[in-house]
């Protein structure tokens, strides 16, 4: 049961990372310098490895 709840609570906070990233790479196509677009890019790397972490950890 509580191993069923964190199963639930983690494809959430996979969805929510799926979500930023989305918001992430429409930012990326319109930023216009090197600073801001670098930004975003470590911002799209730490999602997936959250979402990596996240998946490995319960198994989906």
């Amino acid at each position: 049961m509580e191993k069923e709840l964190l199963g639930q609570k983690a494809q959430r906070a996979i969805k929510k990372e799926k979500e930023l990233q989305k918001q992430y790479n429409e930012m990326l196509e319109m930023a216009d310098d090197n600073e801001h677009q670098s930004v975003l890019r470590d911002l799209i790397l730490h999602n997936e490895m959250n979402e990596v972490l996240l998946r490995s950890m319960y198994n989906l």
